[in-house]
């Protein structure tokens, strides 16, 4: 059986991490947000997989912070269709 790559799950890892900080700094929600939209937007250099777990933990820190739903709401409306599939089919809580 595949696992997911070495690399995916210790980017998830700090990820979760970065939650941590933000449940003891909630300040930090808004920059936080800034890097899972950059995460999202990076074509270049990220693996779709990644970019859709970006997508998933921004759902996450929306739903924690609804001062940022509209930041959240334009991010799903642009990140690119196969970020959002991906995030949809591996997140039970992502809504389009």
């Amino acid at each position: 059986p595949h696992g997911p790559p070495k690399s995916l799950l210790q980017f998830a890892t700090q990820i979760a991490d970065r939650f941590d900080d933000i449940e003891k700094n909630p300040d930090q929600a808004e920059t936080f947000m800034t890097e899972l939209e950059e995460c999202i937007r990076d074509s270049g250099n990220r693996l779709t997989s990644a970019r859709a777990l970006c997508l998933t933990n921004a759902e996450d820190l929306g739903a924690m912070f609804p001062q940022l739903t509209e930041r959240l709401n334009q991010l799903k409306a642009s990140a690119p269709q196969e970020v959002r599939d991906l995030a949809r089919a591996t997140s039970m809580g992502y809504e389009e």
